[in-house]
């Protein structure tokens, strides 16, 4: 993985998970007056919120469900929000086509096509 960083021009000491969770927590919070609440946002990032709010606020499915939304980047403003993902009609044929179109211009990594499935699977089924 530094390696692929490196030819990308990113050094690998320059990112963390933190950096990751800070980067989603603030993308959530800011830009507009109907963010997610920041109880669900900070339990979406793995945060403890401290003393007494630990024991009394706890996860809801919902508000898991719009932070998740908020920082795939759906706009939260519109009715677009509620969209469901894509699904592709076509063969396979169609779907390399799409990868081709929408990721022409990431690194070639051999696992990040089957990763990017796996996760928006995961996201759908936890959420």
């Amino acid at each position: 993985m530094a390696n692929e960083l490196e030819r990308c021009g990113t050094d690998c000491d320059d990112i963390g998970t933190h950096s990751m969770r800070k980067g989603a927590a603030a993308y959530c919070s800011s830009g507009s007056t109907a963010c997610p609440p920041a109880i669900a946002v900070h339990l979406r990032a793995g945060w403890a919120l401290g003393g007494v709010q630990d024991r009394y606020l706890r996860h809801d499915s919902a508000g898991d469900m719009f932070v998740g939304r908020t920082v795939s980047g759906l706009p939260i403003i519109r009715a677009d929000f509620a969209t469901l993902p894509p699904r592709f009609q076509g063969g396979r044929e169609q779907v390399e086509a799409a990868k081709r179109i929408g990721f022409r211009q990431l690194p070639q990594c051999a696992s990040l096509m089957g990763e990017l499935p796996w996760h928006l699977l995961y996201t759908i089924t936890s959420t």
